[in-house]
């Protein structure tokens, strides 16, 4: 299996295993269904913007927001429970991976195209 492939499969691995957290809510506890879950979906495109930051030599941006997630999860979930709170954590957070993806592959096309 070449890299790709298995990193891509991972992936996906990685979001069913986060579904099936989120699936538990109720019966399991709440670091699992809550806080694991959500890092688990997050992980997945920051493995992505990761690979761009990495081609464009800023890698660790994109994990300082990570770690705000972790925070903002652990104190929402457990400190002063707020399920809105946490929607609009993760939504955000997920707002910026994908724009910051849109703007790499911009940067990416237009260095492309500046050498051609």
């Amino acid at each position: 299996m070449s890299d790709k492939r298995a990193d891509l499969f991972r992936q996906h691995a990685q979001r069913a295993v986060a579904l099936l957290a989120f699936s538990l809510q109720g019966h399991a506890p709440r670091w699992l269904t809550f806080v694991a879950s959500n890092m688990l979906l997050a992980v997945s495109p920051l493995l992505v913007v990761t690979g761009c930051r990495r081609f464009l030599a800023r890698p660790w941006a994109a994990y300082a927001g990570l770690a705000v997630l972790f925070a903002g999860l652990c104190y929402w979930t457990f400190a002063v429970p707020d399920f809105n709170a946490r929607v609009t954590l993760v939504s955000v957070f997920h707002a910026v991976l994908y724009a910051a993806r849109a703007a790499g592959r911009n940067r990416l096309m237009a260095a492309t195209a500046k050498a051609a």
